[in-house]
């Protein structure tokens, strides 16, 4: 995925496209750290210590849960199903 350009708001506010939330993990009210780096500002969860398989079921839920295409709805179930027979 490519990069998004924002506005930064009057409150110096800048919102993070759903997608990259999704592919992130980043629920609604969740804590994300903000961090200064060279190349500019870096933006991530705060402490999240899931396990890889789990954060790859909970991004497939949220694919689940918004996609209206039915064939891709079943493909994204059986992909979870398969994860989640790895022991996730």
């Amino acid at each position: 995925m490519k990069g998004v350009l924002r506005k930064v708001d009057g409150l110096g506010r800048v919102s993070i496209p759903i997608e990259f939330r999704r592919l992130q993990g980043i629920e609604n009210e969740a804590k994300v750290e903000i961090i200064n780096t060279e190349d500019g500002i870096l933006v991530k969860r705060a402490n999240y210590k899931a396990k890889p398989l789990t954060l790859a079921i909970q991004v497939l839920e949220k694919e689940i849960k918004y996609t209206s295409d039915k064939k891709l709805k079943e493909e994204l179930e059986r992909i979870k199903n398969d994860i989640k027979k790895l022991g996730a």
